[in-house]
């Protein structure tokens, strides 16, 4: 859509990569094939918007649709600290009873001081939905479709701890804290 479809992934990437000190695999990464591909996918379009309407479309479009609207509330009435929070729960629909549940167990796995390889998944899961949903937060034009991105990210970890939960249940656990934790 723009360049939030480009820095979204690329905030929770670096922070993930930053925080298990692996930012040398970036230069593993084949950048000459990626960014050839990324422009022959999405520059066409904008060539053809800016042949058609002119240098106006490339300042209206990056200016005022993308940079104004992260400081300038478009619609007032959603520029609420708790819009996003309730647009995760109403969105979940009807999983939303399990949301904190999920998230808590998420979290608690991404940053155990013991680092192993059931970690990392949790790690980047959780350091991606918080880049994205702080991101959004932050920005005063607020609208639903805007924290679509983070729902695959609160599925896996609502589904992670779901299937936690599941084996705790078969295996006769009765102890309610094991299914938080």
């Amino acid at each position: 859509k723009g360049p939030l479809a480009v820095i979204l992934p690329w905030m929770g990437f670096l922070t993930f990569l930053w925080a298990n000190q692996e930012l040398h695999l970036l230069r593993a990464m084949p950048w000459a094939l990626g960014l050839a591909a990324f422009a022959a996918i999405g520059l066409p379009w904008y060539a053809l918007m800016t042949a058609r309407y002119g240098n106006a479309f490339l300042e209206h479009f990056f200016v005022y649709e993308n940079v104004r609207r992260f400081f300038v509330a478009e619609h007032r009435n959603s520029d609420k600290i708790f819009f996003y929070p309730g647009a995760l729960f109403i969105g979940f629909f009807p999983w939303g009873a399990f949301l904190l549940g999920g998230i808590f167990h998420s979290f608690r796995n991404a940053f155990k001081m013991k680092s192993n390889r059931y970690q990392r998944p949790f790690l980047y899961l959780t350091i991606s939905f918080l880049t994205a949903f702080i991101f959004f937060t932050f920005a005063k034009s607020k609208l639903l479709s805007y924290i679509l991105p983070v729902f695959p990210l609160i599925a896996l970890m609502v589904g992670a701890w779901l299937f936690r939960v599941y084996r705790a249940l078969r295996s006769g656990v009765a102890n309610m804290a094991v299914l938080v934790v």
